[in-house]
């Protein structure tokens, strides 16, 4: 129980993330402030391929907990 807790804890850690960083991309871009700091699209294209990397890995440890626990 510990674990799945601290997986749910992890998930929504990454969904306030992402979420966050969409909601400052929306008003970078209506504001045109996206090319104010250097790098900085290549950075948010590093933060979502890293958000989307993590929900796939926490996705297939949840499924390999859940297969587990059902072979017992």
């Amino acid at each position: 129980m510990d674990i799945a807790g601290a997986l749910l804890y992890v998930e929504g850690s990454l969904t306030g993330l992402d979420t966050d960083r969409q909601t400052d991309q929306q008003g970078g871009e209506a504001s045109g402030n996206d090319g104010l700091y250097p790098g900085s699209r290549e950075f948010g294209e590093a933060s979502s391929a890293l958000l989307r990397e993590s929900r796939n890995t926490l996705e297939q440890v949840k499924s390999s907990i859940v297969n587990f626990i059902a072979s017992q």
